[in-house]
């Protein structure tokens, strides 16, 4: 967000060891669909994308979108998952940069950027994909000030989402915030057979 909350290249997934979990639990080659909104710099986008999955990075912010498109074939930075991952499991992509341009060219086709609100049903409704896998909202939610507009924008969430599909939120702590977005989950209905990890 335009308050520096999202770094321009390091996915808050990796501190919580949740993309070897995407790749081990939601491999990519099997088609799996991420929808990243309120995806800002794009670092969890473009990573997930270079990694093989469908990625569609929402954003109300079209310098950002911008940005991650310009950005996408940048190398990724050392620090990040993805890198440490290559270097295991394909260390050519970090050490040659012609192979890693072509690999980065075919990826591109991997991601799609949509432009606007994604608490509003329309634009939820230009991702072509009916069924979601995994939805990413990553310190985007405490935007949403309007409790009733929260409640249908989870709606919407549940909606998107595939049976057994995971919804990853990070959000700040309530003390910033007048709401805690984990007790919302709690007592809304649409989530009432999901499993909630904390």
């Amino acid at each position: 967000n335009k308050m520096g909350g999202s770094s321009k290249h390091y996915c808050p997934l990796t501190e919580y060891n949740f993309t070897p979990y995407l790749l081990l639990h939601f491999p990519p080659q099997n088609g799996k669909v991420v929808v990243d909104l309120g995806s800002g710099w794009g670092a969890c986008s473009k990573q997930l994308a270079l990694l093989g999955y469908t990625v569609y990075s929402v954003d109300i912010d079209q310098g950002h979108l911008n940005f991650q498109k310009s950005n996408f074939c940048a190398i990724p930075d050392h620090h990040t998952f993805i890198h440490n991952h290559w270097k295991i499991y394909d260390s050519k992509l970090v050490e040659d940069k012609r192979y890693f341009q072509e690999h980065c060219r075919d990826s591109s086709q991997n991601i799609k950027y949509i432009l606007g609100d994604f608490a509003k049903d329309s634009l939820l409704n230009k991702i072509e994909n009916n069924s979601v896998d995994i939805l990413l909202v990553i310190d985007s939610m405490q935007f949403i000030s309007d409790i009733d507009q929260r409640f249908r924008t989870l709606k919407l969430f549940d909606k998107k989402l595939k049976k057994n599909g995971i919804l990853f939120i990070k959000s700040p702590t309530q003390y910033q915030y007048t709401f805690d977005i984990k007790e919302e989950i709690l007592h809304n209905p649409a989530f009432r057979n999901y499993k909630v990890l904390t």
